[in-house]
């Protein structure tokens, strides 16, 4: 007869020559057990601790005054209609640092060959509130052409006409893209818990501390730009490529929008491709003469060649 299998690890603590051997409880509802003990924990320590908004503020505005972070923290990407800024998740994760008493989670609620159903909930410990995102997960790219390792699952026409395969993804192109839209996710969810005026009043420091620290060295601020396209793959040719023009005549507007966009394909907010795409476009009335690159672009969205940022549009909303 077999018998049935413990449950159970086994742990053993060395006392000088002796050791002493004990059972540890690995069953589930020893785990959901520790899971809400954790939780109630959590609840406790957060209801003791409440967060001061005040203090919460003002180390935000102080983080915002770091130019490496100030130029982490706005994202840009283009749109169909136009184009959108918000704060980046690097900005939603020192947000929630300082607000302390969020709790984030992450679980899968389904899983096949083609696609994984994931959900990102925030929860306020202080006041039991709650904000759920899903997040579904195509385990598909497209590639034009793809290696005879490749299973091909189906095919489409792109805006050229050339064909386009649909393959399943490797596990690395799968986890790259999960992370990505996780992050996304957990940035909307924490922003929502920041009060709108605080949030407001980060980005506007954010522009002081870089319009300070472009006028100071402007090359050396595009230096970093470039620099960061680099490490993406993307060389200074193909950034001259957006500008639209020489680097070297590059306006302070201009420095700002090429520096978000960055932002914007660092964090997957956006791609290459939509990005050149976007500068590519001429004038509405596609008049001879029409201007690209990004001064093209500032000139369709509205967007003023000054240090300031009317005319904006933010995720979720007009600015």
């Amino acid at each position: 007869m077999t018998q049935p299998q413990s449950s159970s690890l086994v742990e053993t603590t060395r006392i000088g020559d002796a050791s002493v051997t004990r059972a540890i409880e690995a069953t589930g509802d020893a785990m959901a057990s520790a899971a809400k003990a954790m939780v109630e924990a959590a609840y406790i320590i957060a209801l003791k601790n409440p967060r001061n908004v005040e203090k919460v503020r003002q180390r935000l505005l102080a983080e915002c005054e770091r130019p490496a972070f100030a130029e982490a923290a706005r994202y840009a990407k283009p749109t169909g209609d136009g184009k959108i800024y918000g704060l980046s998740i690097r900005f939603a994760e020192a947000a929630m640092r300082e607000m302390g008493n969020l709790d984030c989670q992450q679980f899968v609620v389904f899983d096949d060959d083609l696609r994984r159903g994931m959900v990102v909930t925030v929860r306020d410990l202080e006041t039991n509130s709650s904000v759920t995102f899903p997040v579904l997960i195509d385990k598909t790219v497209e590639r034009r052409h793809p290696d005879a390792t490749r299973e091909k699952l189906s095919e489409r026409k792109n805006k050229k006409g050339d064909t386009v395969y649909i393959v399943k993804a490797t596990e690395d192109e799968v986890f790259t893209k999960q992370q990505a839209m996780l992050s996304k996710a957990r940035r909307n969810a924490i922003l929502n818990f920041l009060a709108s005026d605080i949030a407001d009043e980060c980005e506007d420091a954010c522009k002081r501390t870089l319009a300070k620290q472009d006028k100071e060295d402007p090359k050396a601020a595009l230096r970093r730009i470039t620099g960061g396209f680099f490490d993406l793959g993307v060389d200074a040719q193909v950034v001259q490529q957006m500008v639209g023009h020489d680097l070297d005549t590059i306006s302070p507007a201009e420095l700002n929008l090429l520096r978000n966009l960055y932002t914007g394909l660092r964090d997957g907010e956006t791609t290459l491709a939509d990005i050149l795409e976007a500068v590519g476009h001429r004038d509405a009335d596609d008049q001879p003469g029409a201007k690209r690159g990004l001064q093209g672009l500032k000139l369709r969205l509205g967007v003023p060649d000054t240090k300031t940022t009317n005319g904006e549009k933010k995720e979720g909303g007009a600015a």
